[in-house]
């Protein structure tokens, strides 16, 4: 992966209309793609099997957990007191929300 480098839109645009052909014409690359998408929710025991295997071997070295840990305590202090008023904001609406007859049924 390249750090800050970005294509031109006229190199998006090709590799844009080469895939949508790719998925278009070749059955065989739109069943692989579909089929080992982890987003779709539709992931097999095989590939979560080795994303696991991945992470575990992942978190034996000391400098990815040393970063990560880094990263988790960033984001707990980040998110703590902004969470606060944020849920205070959510209760608030919801109180407000069940006050009203026709959203109770």
């Amino acid at each position: 992966v390249r750090k800050g480098f970005k294509h031109s839109e006229e190199t998006k645009q090709k590799i844009r209309e080469s895939l949508k052909r790719k998925w278009a014409e070749d059955s065989e690359y739109r069943d692989l793609m579909t089929n080992k998408t982890v987003a779709s929710g539709a992931v097999g025991d095989s590939v979560r099997k080795r994303i696991a295997e991945t992470l575990k071997q992942k978190w034996e070295e000391p400098e990815f957990r040393a970063s990560m840990m880094e990263k988790f305590k960033k984001r707990k202090t980040n998110s703590g007191a902004r969470g606060k008023a944020h849920r205070e904001k959510i209760s608030a609406a919801m109180k407000k929300k069940w006050m009203d007859e026709e959203y109770r049924k």
